[in-house]
């Protein structure tokens, strides 16, 4: 309305500077009209008003410089208006808003009111209105309703043009959105076929660590003052979807094993991100990754006290298959023992969610390590031997179980032949391990070889027992004539120390800044090492 009625004023000058004076016309007061500030005005008398003449030329200059702009300026303010109206929701912003249209259809005659000059002024006061003739009777009555449908019809176009397409927009993403059947989820095969079905449940569990952590990052409901609980930034950049897509397809093995320059994947050291990012990111201003590791793993654990490697230490011994275990090994590889010999770590491959960079680090043990058995009532004081002994039941229960037809009696004493074989120390492993069953032949296993069909690589008790197990002796002598000597590589496929294959007396370095001490092989009775003044997993 204010627009329109600008438009009016406009209207209503040109028509008056237009109208030539003529005798007999009346004279109309308008006195909202904004008079041009070059004028020619006629022999004034003192007190009198000031009567405005316009030449041709003059006329021509106002339309041009004065009437134009003023219509290009109310037109635009109409269109702006309009939009801006249709996409106000709050009653504030509109009166706002309509108090700055105002402001801004006033300005000109404030800013000339205060800046002009006080003669100028004075004129403009004494200036008489400008002459408009009187419009016939028809036109009178017919000029209402003529304003009337102008402004019905910009109020239709309004409609059609600006605020239809944007409800039938907001109308088809709601129905986009909202509408239809929602009520299922879908999956795709391998073969690339989508399965749909409707759940049973529809709960959202509004408390689990994923939620949290997608509400978090819409910025919905924070306040920013929280921690993050995601990955982003450095190193996590993302390239398009297609990097998205490949952390997605990652496989727990995928997770630490990568090339070098892949910066997002785990490396062989406890809390890795947190541990090699954050300091870089706290240069860079970014926060810590510690909130989102230890959320996450409190989520895989069912353990809400999580907040550390120390705290999740239990679950290294999980079986390969264990979500818990995979994460465990995967965030802290140094305290579940990934890079070391004698650590009592079964699960030591990617597909068990160690980190494959743990390889070097055990080459190093592997060389490093003496070739030693600790008495039987030494070793299995040992908490990494029973470490062992778990990870190994732990894996390979279900196994037990199919093979005792789900019989529980039985598979308790699989288990219990198990714990008291690995009760005997070095001595149980002098054979394979029967695995019986109730319906099928016996399968022997041989925990001294980790190339055995069912160990599949994984560590074996040749680290614990190497003499007994023939690091120095049948492996030894099958390398040797082959001519292989040691190197860290045949000690990580072999699982042998260089002192299982070096001649008792030769010198060794056991680790950085220590001594040359000389290789033994042999059992050694209990407190033999502190006696040298070495720790028992030098």
């Amino acid at each position: 309305l204010a627009c329109a009625m600008e438009l009016m004023k406009i209207l209503t000058y040109m028509v008056a500077i237009w109208t030539p004076a003529r005798k007999g016309d009346h004279v109309r007061n308008q006195a909202s009209v904004v008079l041009p500030a070059l004028v020619e005005t006629a022999p004034r008398r003192a007190n009198g008003p000031i009567r405005i003449v316009f030449s041709f030329k003059r006329r021509c200059f106002l339309s041009l410089l004065v009437v134009l702009p003023r219509l290009l300026m109310a037109s635009t303010l109409y269109f702006v208006g309009v939009l801006f109206l249709i996409s106000t929701r709050v009653l504030q912003d509109l009166i706002l808003n309509c108090v700055a249209l105002e402001v801004v259809l006033a300005v000109d005659e404030l800013l000339f009111s205060v800046l002009g000059p006080s003669e100028c002024i004075n004129v403009l006061c004494r200036c008489a209105p400008l002459r408009v003739p009187r419009a016939k009777l028809w036109q009178e009555r017919s000029v209402p309703w003529l304003k009337l449908g102008a402004l019905l019809a910009a109020l239709v176009v309004a409609n059609r043009t600006l605020l239809t397409p944007m409800v039938d927009t907001m109308k088809e993403v709601k129905r986009v959105m909202c509408d239809g059947d929602t009520d299922f989820l879908a999956v795709p095969f391998q073969s690339g076929t989508m399965v749909v079905g409707s759940p049973a449940a529809t709960d959202i569990n509004r408390s689990s660590y994923q939620y949290r952590a997608i509400l978090q990052r819409t910025k919905l409901y924070a306040d920013g003052s929280e921690s993050p609980l995601v990955y982003e930034d450095m190193p996590f950049a993302v390239s398009g979807m297609g990097q998205l897509q490949e952390w997605k397809d990652r496989r727990i093995e995928d997770e630490g094993d990568g090339p070098l320059s892949d910066q997002s994947i785990c490396y062989c050291f406890d809390n890795h991100r947190s541990s090699s990012w954050d300091a870089k990111r706290q240069q860079a201003g970014l926060p810590s990754f510690e909130t989102a590791t230890w959320e996450a793993m409190q989520e895989v654990t069912g353990n809400v006290t999580v907040q550390s490697c120390a705290d999740v230490k239990y679950l290294c011994s999980e079986a390969s298959t264990s979500p818990k275990g995979q994460a465990v090994r995967l965030t802290c590889p140094g305290t579940c023992g990934a890079s070391r010999a004698r650590s009592g770590l079964y699960h030591d491959l990617p597909m068990d969610g160690t980190s494959a960079s743990c390889e070097q680090f055990k080459g190093t043990a592997y060389a490093d390590d003496l070739c030693y058995e600790e008495e039987t009532a030494a070793l299995v004081d040992t908490e990494e031997w029973w470490d062992y002994a778990d990870a190994i039941a732990n894996e390979n229960i279900p196994a037990w179980r199919a093979l005792a037809s789900h019989n529980e009696t039985f598979l308790q004493m699989m288990v219990q032949s198990w714990y008291e074989g690995m009760s005997r120390g070095c001595s149980f492993f002098a054979s394979p391990f029967e695995w019986k069953s109730t319906w099928l032949p016996s399968i022997f296993v041989d925990y001294c070889d980790p190339y055995d069909h069912y160990l599949f690589g994984r560590r074996s008790a040749r680290p614990f027992c190497p003499v007994t197990c023939g690091c120095t002796t049948k492996v030894k002598e099958l390398y040797a004539r082959t001519g292989y000597n040691w190197t860290a590589q045949l000690g990580l496929t072999t699982q042998c120390s260089r002192c299982c294959w070096s001649e008792p007396g030769e010198p060794v370095k056991l680790s950085a800044g220590d001594a040359v001490d000389t290789c033994i092989s042999k059992r050694i009775p209990r407190g033999y090492l502190a006696s040298l003044g070495k720790a028992s997993n030098s």
